[in-house]
């Protein structure tokens, strides 16, 4: 990938080392449960350099491998440059190597070539010949050669730096790598590069053994790459088993999908019915049932007796098939050993019973297929762990996985219990409109839409907060809303474009109020789902147990900030002279902000870097400055601040509260600030709501407003550090 630009900004900077840090973080969560030289890709280019190139793995690893390891090893990525910062994230990403040169600092054209093991080469930064073995890729410039062993760049001239303006990305896959890795880096690489980097014209090229593929601005769809030729055994066992499947199914089964299957009992029904009715070996009940669910696992005893692992709704039970309790006996030998297979739905009609070993059972009288499986489910042995194909395919997630059955119920408990705890409050639950003409409510950029019978751009909502105060307004005193959110922003472990939340507001309270209702709602919550008032939960020091019980820990924002930090802020935070003190601060802590540097945003990454780092247990950081909080009350008692808090638990900001500004005048004069910020370069800053101010107008009375990230709640109560676990489809680039 050669990617002309004229300099990278230091916003550019700063995208591309979160984007390393973010991929750094969660290379352990992607490897399977062999570690690191089980993931096929890297087992790849050991076996190449073992079998191939006969090389010691224990001298030579892959450049992947390398950092892949440094990733286990330890989770803080080092930043170098934006443009080695990418390629090592995409290598923590796709395990696939990456490496890259400064065209600019090489004299001559920069060649690829497949060598056969005759040539010689001269080190670009040594004396004297060296070969390079047969097989490898070998990256020349001239006479000399950049590249010593497979995939290692060798060399100090042509590094990349910060200085750069003319860079070649080498992206290398064996030809064992699945086709379907190589489709989504070339996918996704020029994303990224648009994404993290400032506007680039990229010409890009796609090397197939000696096949060299050019593309202006895109990279080429699916059907312009070419495919993979060599089907792996893996595929090829798989695709056998589906065209036997599909024969066996034509042949044996006239109707393998039928329309209704009536079921007497679920099976965890039936566990609860049958466990103390049934206590001793071989004991059977005169009751006939019939269940459905899933065969998990299936084994024979004989030709004459098969027993089967039903899973449904979470719980598992055994079908014990015996061919002398089964009525149709002139079916049990093909229904057994040709058609049932595992991954089937089935129904099964019997009598319960405990085996002679004391399992709890169906002796089944009756087996009908629902619905075959033509895929082989993952075994129990390796498991299904890959983390991007459990989110690509969460059907199989839920199927296999029972964590991740838990995980989802958890999070239907918390909505749940969000919505009784309101309704018992008397909070009224509303709708309000996901599309509005001006996207306000928070600061953020908006996902646009069109729409067409009004000829109007649209925007997805960013949050419900102005229309949900309207409606107090209204006279509707108390009034919550739970649904989703839309962010045109960025993907990591925290964040995804569409989310959930629940906000209320409530006529008459202020953030003090809020302040002792979020601490009742969550120590209920945690006593509610879990059945104890304390939480254990996976944080970089190891488990540690979180304490919901009130009252819970207040940081006033910028009287903690000065402890910290051992300076006194001007008293006029709105200021310019507050600015380029705040400037100043971050430079001293070497602290990046990207642009544009608004007195909010240094504020917000101070706070990030010296109080959200303290607030392990539950603790509100309180009375943060107007700049900060556009729809915000002022403070009654400190000027320049305002009634706001926000919640922290493990670092992570969970909820954010405030009495709600109230005057139509300063809201006005609120908004027009926004404006001037947005102007200045803040895409995230809001714009004038002339209706809203409009409806202040007619009176808003006194009003706490308070809302919290139910995905964020969710991967607390699950104890899960990556969000898209506590989503059940979350957003995924394609193929």
């Amino acid at each position: 990938i050669n990617a002309e630009y004229m300099g990278v900004s230091d916003e550019s900077k700063s995208r591309a080392a979160d984007f390393l840090a973010d991929s750094w973080k969660s290379v352990p969560e992607r490897l399977p449960a062999g570690g690191v030289n089980a993931h096929p890709n890297i087992a790849c280019w050991r076996d190449c350099y073992k079998d191939n190139l006969k090389l010691s793995v224990k001298k030579f690893s892959s450049s992947v491998e390398s950092i892949v390891k440094r990733a286990v090893k330890s989770p803080d990525a080092r930043s170098i440059t934006p443009v080695v910062d990418f390629y090592n994230a995409f290598s923590a990403r796709h395990f696939v190597p990456f490496c890259a040169f400064d065209l600019s600092e090489l004299s001559d054209e920069i060649t690829l070539q497949a060598t056969d093991g005759s040539q010689s080469f001269n080190p670009i930064d040594e004396e004297g010949e060296i070969s390079v073995p047969a097989g490898e890729l070998a990256i020349s410039c001239g006479k000399k050669v950049l590249t010593r062993h497979l995939n290692w760049r060798q060399s100090k001239q042509g590094a990349v730096s910060d200085a750069s303006t003319d860079v070649v990305l080498l992206a290398q896959f064996l030809k064992e790598v699945p086709h379907e890795c190589v489709v989504d880096v070339c996918k996704t690489v020029p994303e990224m590069l648009q994404t993290l980097f400032d506007p680039v014209t990229l010409k890009s090229a796609l090397v197939t053994d000696s096949t060299c593929l050019d593309f202006q601005a895109e990279w080429p769809s699916l059907g312009e790459i070419p495919r993979c030729t060599v089907e792996t055994q893996a595929q090829k066992e798989a695709s056998e088993y589906s065209a036997n499947r599909l024969k066996t199914l034509a042949d044996k089964v006239p109707n393998p999908y039928p329309n209704k299957f009536n079921i007497s009992t679920t099976v965890p029904e039936f566990i609860k019915k049958y466990s103390a009715a049934l206590s001793e070996p071989g004991q059977e009940s005169e009751e006939e049932v019939s269940v459905a669910g899933r065969i998990m696992a299936i084994r024979a005893s004989s030709s004459k007796l098969h027993f089967f692992a039903l899973q449904a709704d979470g719980e598992k039970v055994q079908i014990l098939s015996r061919f002398q309790e089964f009525e149709n006996k002139d079916e049990y030998k093909v229904l057994h050993q040709e058609v049932l297979r595992r991954g089937d739905v089935i129904g099964v009609r019997g009598k319960p019973c405990r085996s002679s070993t004391g399992e709890l059972s169906v002796m089944a009288a009756g087996i009908v297929l629902l619905a075959p499986c033509f895929h082989m489910l993952p075994t129990d042995h390796f498991g299904f762990s890959d983390q991007e194909q459990r989110y690509r395919q969460r059907y199989l997630d839920l199927i296999v996985n029972s964590s991740t059955r838990s995980t989802f119920i958890t999070r239907s408990k918390i909505i749940s219990f969000l919505r009784n705890f309101l309704n018992e409050r008397d909070f009224l639950e509303v709708e309000t409109p996901m599309m509005n003409l001006i996207a306000g409510g928070a600061s953020a950029r908006p996902f646009k839409t069109w729409h067409n019978e009004l000829g109007l751009q649209l925007y997805m909502r960013i949050a419900p907060e102005l229309y949900l105060k309207e409606l107090i307004v209204g006279g509707l005193d108390r009034v919550y809303e739970i649904g989703k959110q839309f962010r045109n922003e960025g993907i990591d472990l925290t964040h995804n474009p569409e989310f959930t939340t629940i906000e209320l507001y409530w006529a008459y309270a202020d953030y003090f109020d809020l302040m002792e209702f979020t601490e009742l709602l969550l120590f209920e919550m945690v006593k509610n789902v879990t059945g104890n008032s304390k939480l254990k939960c996976t944080t970089d020091k190891g488990v540690i147990e979180i304490d919901f019980t009130p009252p819970y820990k207040r940081l006033r924002m910028i009287p903690e900030l000065e402890q910290r930090l051992g300076c006194k802020f001007p008293a006029d935070l709105e200021s310019e002279e507050t600015n380029v003190f705040l400037q100043k601060l971050c430079e001293e802590h070497k602290l990046k902000v990207p642009p544009p540097l608004t007195t909010a945003r240094l504020l917000d990454r101070l706070v990030g870097e010296f109080l959200e780092v303290e607030c392990t247990q539950p603790t509100f950081i309180m009375d943060h400055p107007r700049v900060m909080s556009p729809l915000a009350k002022w403070h009654r008692e400190f000027p320049g601040l305002t009634e706001r808090f926000e919640l922290f638990i493990c670092q992570r900001e969970l909820c954010n509260a405030y009495t709600e500004l109230n005057s139509p005048a300063v809201q006005a004069e609120r908004f027009r600030e926004q404006a001037k910020a947005k102007q200045q370069g803040d895409v995230e800053a809001q714009e004038v709501d002339h209706e809203y101010v409009t409806a202040l107008e007619y009176g808003l009375p006194p009003t706490g407003g308070w809302g919290l990230g139910i995905d964020r709640l969710a991967m607390l109560m699950s104890d899960k550090e990556n969000i898209k676990e506590v989503l059940l489809f979350p957003a995924m680039k394609p193929r």
